[in-house]
């Protein structure tokens, strides 16, 4: 917790509407070097290009997709980015095991492990794996939703918010099976024609199944992890710095009138070599900037006026988390605290276990963050939870601690029972 001084309130009012053009950017100094000049036009979207891991060259490469009717902003959030990942290898097969932005951040989680349905292994010279996807459980086997084989390519949304100028980096986490010596045709099974019955059978790549594929990349096993308790394979990391296109000129009323490089001068932050990460969440109307140790700081708009304080520690990405800036926000909060401002939801166990989330709108957050700031040893956290063995999800916790299961270690809170009707 910090020993935040007095708040400082700015009135910007006088300054938009007294200060001229000329004096703007003498007062905004290096920051126009970083971050161009807003305006109102539109940009142009440029043309996007492989991108290559630099030397020792892996066999992926990447490429930016970008919306033509979103701007790329530093500190808004963009939520129609896509990545392209490619196989551009000849004698390698690929799987996807995490993408994200920024080394560090927020994964792209669950491309490994077992999927909805039945799985059957049956043994016709070959290995063949028959998948019913109708049945309510888990496969028995693990699939990879990310093979890529040589020259297949898969597109994968990933929203964030611009924060270097002019490149961001990205990191692909796979595993690569074939080469010096090894088919990879040997090593994976691949989803075969549509079989007469509801399923699907995985074979070993022939034609058909081939022509099936079209270059797609997608669901596929690898031999050697399908089966539980193998050995893991060796999970490998390409970074890749990608050209971003933001905007040359943008409408400033999207991030409360400041650039992010004005709003991080006004809260005392520092942008150059990443020190603060900078969020601009329009519903809240607030400026965030956290540096990699978890120093955070706001900036919000009340009555028209920028009100500058600390806040609770947090780690840098957190407020990609938070609602994305319009929906609600998912937490894990402490009824013993928060209980007073906010409804708190608690763990209930039905047929599946429900780690007890609560959904916060802006202002509820707003409120929770700043009684966070004033509770000694109050910690916000961005964690992976499982709880049901579906899927792992990244979860905000906030005075509650969790295992790797999305389970309650602290405070301890008594498990009720689900209700049959859900709206009970």
């Amino acid at each position: 917790m910090y020993n935040a001084p007095a708040r400082r309130a700015l009135d910007i009012r006088p300054i938009v509407h007294g200060l001229s053009l000329l004096c703007l950017l003498a007062l905004a100094g290096p920051a126009f070097a970083e971050e161009a000049q807003p305006q109102t036009q539109p940009q142009t979207q440029p043309e996007y290009t492989w991108v290559h891991a630099p030397a020792p060259e892996g066999p992926v490469s990447v490429r930016l997709q970008v919306d033509p009717g979103e701007q790329l902003i530093p500190g808004l959030h963009a939520k129609k980015v896509k990545v392209v990942v490619r196989n551009h290898s000849e004698d390698q097969a690929v799987v996807i095991r995490g993408l994200k932005w920024w080394e560090g951040g927020l994964e792209s989680l669950n491309w490994y492990g077992p999927i909805q349905g039945a799985s059957a292994q049956a043994e016709k010279g070959e290995i063949e794996v028959s998948l019913n996807r109708t049945a309510q459980s888990l496969t028995s086997l693990s699939f990879e939703k990310g093979l890529l084989l040589p020259g297949d390519q898969i597109t994968v949304i990933m929203p964030f918010t611009p924060q270097r100028y002019p490149n961001n980096m990205f990191t692909v986490d796979y595993v690569a099976v074939g080469g010096e010596g090894e088919d990879w045709a040997d090593l994976v099974l691949i989803e075969g024609p549509p079989p007469a019955y509801m399923g699907s059978v995985f074979v070993r790549p022939n034609q058909d199944a081939l022509q099936q594929r079209k270059g797609r990349g997608g669901l596929g096993l690898l031999r050697n992890t399908m089966d539980p308790g193998e050995a893991d394979p060796m999970v490998k990391g390409s970074h890749f710095d990608i050209p971003i296109p933001i905007a040359k000129e943008y409408d400033t009323a999207l991030t409360g009138g400041l650039t992010r490089m004005e709003a991080a001068g006004r809260a005392g932050a520092t942008i150059e070599e990443m020190n603060h990460m900078g969020y601009y969440l329009p519903k809240m109307q607030t400026w965030f900037f956290i540096r990699g140790d978890g120093d955070a700081r706001y900036l919000r708009l009340e009555d028209g006026k920028w009100v500058f304080d600390f806040m609770i520690n947090m780690p840098a990405f957190t407020p990609e988390l938070f609602g994305r800036g319009e929906a609600k926000t998912p937490i894990l909060l402490n009824p013993d605290v928060f209980g007073g401002i906010v409804e708190v939801n608690t763990p209930s166990q039905g047929m599946y276990y429900d780690p007890g989330i609560t959904m916060l709108d802006a202002e509820e957050l707003w409120q929770v963050l700043q009684l966070a700031g004033k509770k000694k040893g109050a910690l916000l956290d961005a964690v992976v939870i499982d709880p049901n063995g579906l899927d792992r999800q990244w979860i905000l916790t906030l005075a509650v601690r969790v295992d790797a299961s999305g389970r309650w270690e602290h405070p301890p809170v008594e498990i009720r029972q689900a209700p049959d009707d859900p709206s009970e």
